[in-house]
């Protein structure tokens, strides 16, 4: 029978996942922070080239029907050029070799390891960085409190048994 896992990983294997969920959605919360700078830049930015705006158009209606057809044309050209039969499933399985798809899976599985490890590297920084704002300290403490009722809880040894 194997050893039970020690403290820090049991630990380690609790908050990893809290840490990459919080670190997820810190990446969002910047995302969209992001682009909200970004749309600002460009309304300011664009507030003063709206007339020019309003000339290009009128000229891209003017073309539209034009450039409709010619879109249309060329994508006709290039369903023409495609061959008339796609390959079938065996031909497909025949193209790829155990090994090229072990290889593949293993590119994408280290890619899926280490963004979960980034997200929780990012998300222990936020909650470290959350931790040390003024105000946390006295929100977090009832958590902190009962936490530390549940180890004192499960240290103390079982004094009642039932009976069999």
């Amino acid at each position: 029978m194997s050893e039970p896992p020690s403290e820090s990983k049991v630990i380690d294997n609790v908050t990893r996942p809290l840490y990459a969920t919080v670190g997820a959605g810190d990446a969002a919360v910047q995302a969209v922070a992001d682009a909200v700078a970004e749309v600002r830049q460009r309304a300011e930015h664009t507030g003063t080239e709206v007339s020019g705006w309003f000339e290009d158009a009128r000229e891209r209606v003017g073309s539209l029907p034009t450039d409709v057809q010619e879109r249309i044309e060329a994508f006709r050209q290039r369903l023409a050029g495609l061959p008339s039969e796609l390959p079938g499933w065996a031909q497909v399985r025949e193209a790829f070799t155990v090994e090229e798809l072990r290889k593949n899976y293993d590119e994408y599985r280290k890619g899926a390891v280490d963004l979960y490890a980034d997200l929780a590297e990012r998300g222990a920084g936020t909650v470290q960085r959350l931790r040390t704002r003024p105000g946390v300290d006295e929100r977090t403490e009832p958590a902190d409190d009962a936490a530390d009722q549940i180890d004192e809880a499960n240290a103390a040894p079982a004094e009642k048994e039932t009976p069999r």
